[in-house]
C-alpha cells in the first residue's frame, strides 16, 4: 500500500468503489422509486464513459441541475410525507451522484463513508438474519474498496478481497464487545416506516373466504417458547380478536367498547403456563395469547389485557415484538360467573332479516325445550353428519348461512364458526366468533413453536351459565385431524397444494434445512435484535456481578491488556518470520519439488537464470522453461495481472525431472 502522495485512484480500482456502492444501495432501491435505480445506472454509465475518455467531467451547472432534479423528484414521489423514506431517498441520490465526480482518493473515501451509512439504513426496512449476513458482506466489500484506493500497483482480485475480509475479522472482537457493553438506547428500527407494509395477517372483520385465503400464505405469524414442558398443539388456541357484531354477511368487533369485563376475575388460578412470543409485524394493535391471559409484559412497548381477554398494544405493531405471557389452564370462581346485560344483548343480537331456514331450525330447538348444552350438541351433530372441510367452497349468496347449512355443505373454518355462532344466537345462546391461530409446528433445533399464516383459524366461544365463556370449535366436529394433527392432514390432496409452505413439509430433505434456518433466525431475533437494557443488565450481572462503572471499566481494561499482549506476540512472530514476497510464495511449491529431485535454486540466482540452466541441462524441458520464464517476466516486471491464471497453470503442469539411477 502506497503513501497518499498521488491523489488519483488507479482506473482498475474504481470498479471496486462502484461494486461497493452497488452492494450498499441494492436493498434500499426496492423501497424507493424506480427512477432512482435508473439514475444510478446512468451515473455508472457516465463514470465509465469518462474513464474511456468519451465524455468530459460534469461542470458545476450540470451538478446543480441534477441535484435540483433529484430533490424535486423526491418531493413528487413522496408528496405527503417528508419522513424516513424521503431522507433515505435523499441519501441514495447524493450517494449516486457522487460517482460522476469520482477521481481522487478524497472522493473515494467520501463514497466509502456514505456506503457505511447506507448499510446501516438497510436495517430500517428489515432486520432478519439474512439482512444481517448481507450487511457484513457489504462491510467486507466496502473495506476492500477502501484499501484499493491506496494501491499504486496492480493486485489480483483475491488478494484485495482477502485483505478486506481480514480487516473485517480484526474488527469483529471490538464489535462484539461494544454490542455487549454499550448502553442500550433502543433500536432505531422500532420507528415505524410510513410506507412499509406488514406481513400477511387477518383484519378486524371476518367474512366467508377470509381465512381460506390467508392460509395460502406460508409466512410466519409468530414464534413461541414455553417455560417447562411444551403443550400439545391441539390445545393451542391463539386468541387474536373477538368478533361479536354480525350484519348478515360480515362479523365485526364491538368488544373493545364494553364498559366492563365479560366475566369477573377468578378467585383462584391454577396451572399457570408461561411463554414468550416473538410476533411478526402485522400493523394491528391486537396480539396473540392463549385463553385466560393473566399477565403480559414487554420492553418493546406498553401492553394490556382488554375486557374481552385480548392482549393489545398501545400502537400498531410495525416491527417484530417480543412479549412474555402467562395464561391459566384452569380457573375457579367462588360465585358462578354472570354475563352482563350489555354483553348478553350484544352476543345474542342478529340482523332482523335473513337466513330464515337457520332461524327456523334454531327455533325448533327452543320450542323443544332444549337447554343450552343440548342446543350445542344438536348443532355439532348437524355438522358431523354430511359436511365437507375444504379450501375451495362454492360462493354463497345473500343468505350465506342458509346456503352453507342446507345447500353447499362445503366450507372452511370461518364457514363453520360463523354458521355455528348464528345458530347459537338464534337459539338464545350468547355466542361470539374468535379469530386467531390454532396449533403450530415445534422446531426441535431451538425448541420453540412456529405458528404460520397457514395456521390461521376461526372458532366460537359460547356463554354457559356456571362456566362462563367456553371454547367450542365446530371445525373439530367435521375435521378433527385439523385440530389434532394440523391443517394439511385434514385436507384433500388437491387442497393441500393450496396451503402456503406445505412444500417444506412434504420434502424429507428440505424440511430439516428449513428448520435449521428458521431456528437460526429465531436465535438472531431473540439474542441480537431483542438485546435490550433488561437483557444487558442480566448478562452483565452474570458475567461481572453487577453493572457498576468500576466493574465495567475493569473488565474493559482487562480485555484491552489481553488483546494487547496477543497482538504484541503476533507482531514479534511476524518479525522473526522471514517475509516472502508474492512472487516467492507463488514459486515455492515448484522450487521445493525440483529441489527434491536434485535441481535447486542457487544463492544469488534469479528464477529466469534458474529456468535457463534447467533447460540447458535437460533439453526436453527447454520449451516449458522458456514459456514459464516469459509469463513470469510479464507478471512481475511488466505488471500484466491478466497472465497470472496462465502462469499458475504452467507452474502446476511443469513436468518433473527424471529420477536419477
Amino acid at each position: 500500500m502506497s503513501s497518499s502522495k498521488s491523489p488519483l485512484i488507479r482506473r482498475d480500482n474504481i470498479g471496486w468503489l462502484l461494486a461497493s456502492q452497488a452492494f450498499a444501495i441494492a436493498p434500499l432501491l426496492s423501497h424507493l422509486p424506480a427512477w432512482i435505480s435508473a439514475l444510478w445506472m446512468l451515473a455508472v454509465l457516465w463514470r465509465w464513459l469518462i474513464l474511456l475518455q468519451r465524455v468530459g467531467e460534469p461542470n458545476l451547472f450540470l451538478k446543480l441541475v441534477l441535484t435540483s432534479a433529484c430533490v424535486a423528484g423526491l418531493y413528487l414521489s413522496f408528496p405527503h410525507q417528508a419522513g424516513l423514506d424521503f431522507m433515505v431517498g435523499l441519501l441514495v441520490c447524493a450517494f449516486v451522484l457522487k460517482v460522476i465526480e469520482l477521481n481522487t482518493r478524497k472522493d473515494g473515501l467520501l463514497i466509502i463513508f456514505i456506503g457505511f451509512i447506507a448499510v446501516a439504513a438497510q436495517f430500517l426496512f428489515a432486520q432478519s438474519l439474512l439482512v444481517g449476513v448481507y450487511g457484513l458482506l457489504c462491510c467486507a466489500v466496502l473495506l476492500t474498496a477502501w484499501q484499493t484506493i491506496f494501491y499504486s500497483k496492480p493486485h489480483g482480485a483475491w488478494f484485495k478481497v482477502g485483505r478486506g475480509g481480514l480487516l473485517l475479522l480484526h474488527s469483529m472482537p471490538l464489535m462484539v464487545i461494544l454490542f455487549v457493553v454499550m448502553p442500550r438506547l433502543g433500536p432505531l428500527w422500532t420507528v415505524p416506516v410510513p410506507d412499509g407494509k406488514g406481513k400477511t395477517g387477518f383484519s378486524d372483520t371476518l367474512s366467508p373466504g377470509d381465512i381460506g385465503t390467508l392460509v395460502k400464505s406460508g409466512e410466519p405469524a409468530f414464534r413461541v417458547s414455553f417455560v417447562g414442558a411444551n403443550p400439545v398443539p391441539s390445545s393451542l388456541y391463539w386468541r387474536g380478536l373477538v368478533l361479536d357484531d354480525y350484519d348478515g354477511q360480515v362479523w365485526h368487533s364491538q368488544a373493545l367498547a364494553l364498559p366492563e369485563p365479560d366475566e369477573p376475575v377468578p378467585d383462584q388460578l391454577e396451572d399457570l403456563l408461561e411463554y414468550s412470543v416473538i410476533l411478526e409485524p402485522h400493523r394491528q394493535v391486537w396480539l396473540f395469547s392463549l385463553p385466560r391471559a393473566v399477565y403480559v409484559a414487554s420492553t418493546g412497548g406498553e401492553l394490556s389485557i382488554g375486557n374481552d381477554g385480548i392482549v393489545q398494544a398501545a400502537e400498531p405493531v410495525y416491527r417484530r415484538l417480543q412479549y412474555t405471557m402467562r395464561s391459566a389452564r384452569q380457573a375457579h370462581f367462588t360465585q358462578p360467573p354472570t354475563l352482563s346485560a350489555v354483553s348478553r344483548r350484544l352476543n345474542t343480537q342478529l340482523p332482523p332479516q335473513g337466513d330464515p331456514k337457520a332461524r327456523q331450525l334454531a327455533n325448533q330447538w327452543v320450542l323443544a325445550g332444549l337447554n343450552d348444552q343440548q342446543k350445542i350438541d344438536q348443532a355439532l351433530k348437524l355438522f358431523n353428519e354430511s359436511f365437507t372441510y375444504t379450501l375451495q367452497p362454492p360462493t354463497l349468496g345473500r343468505h350465506a348461512v342458509d346456503d352453507f347449512l342446507f345447500v353447499s355443505k362445503r366450507g372452511f373454518c370461518e364457514h363453520f364458526a360463523s354458521s355455528f355462532a348464528f345458530l347459537m344466537r338464534a337459539a338464545g345462546v350468547p355466542a361470539r366468533v374468535l379469530v386467531g391461530y390454532q396449533g403450530g409446528r415445534y422446531n426441535d433445533v431451538e425448541n420453540y413453536l412456529l405458528v404460520s399464516q397457514s395456521d390461521a383459524h376461526a372458532w366460537v366461544e359460547v356463554w354457559l351459565e356456571g362456566s362462563g365463556w367456553t371454547t367450542l370449535d365446530p371445525t373439530a366436529a367435521v375435521a378433527p385431524q385439523r385440530i389434532e394433527q394440523g391443517l394439511t392432514e385434514a385436507l384433500s390432496p388437491q387442497d393441500r397444494d393450496l396451503v402456503g409452505g406445505d412444500a417444506w413439509q412434504r420434502s424429507a430433505w428440505l424440511l430439516p434445512w428449513q428448520k435449521r434456518w428458521d431456528a437460526a433466525g429465531y436465535a438472531w431475533q431473540r439474542w441480537v435484535l431483542n438485546y435490550d437494557s433488561h437483557q444487558q443488565q442480566g448478562l452483565l450481572e452474570r458475567l461481572l456481578g453487577g453493572r457498576d462503572a468500576w466493574r465495567l471499566g475493569s473488565a474493559l481494561l482487562a480485555l484491552a491488556v489481553v488483546f494487547g499482549v496477543v497482538f504484541a506476540y503476533w507482531l514479534l512472530r511476524q518479525r522473526r518470520r522471514p517475509q516472502l514476497s508474492a512472487e516467492a510464495r507463488l514459486l515455492a511449491p515448484l522450487l521445493r519439488r525440483l529441489a527434491r529431485q536434485g535441481m535447486a535454486l542457487q544463492p544469488g540466482e534469479t528464477f529466469a537464470q534458474f529456468l535457463q540452466r534447467l533447460g540447458e541441462q535437460e533439453p526436453r524441458y527447454r520449451i516449458p522453461a522458456r514459456h514459464l520464464s516469459r509469463l513470469f517476466e510479464q507478471w512481475v516486471y511488466q505488471g500484466d495481472v491478466a497472465v497470472k491464471p496462465q502462469l499458475l497453470r504452467h507452474l502446476k503442469a511443469f513436468p518433473g525431472l527424471p529420477s536419477k539411477t
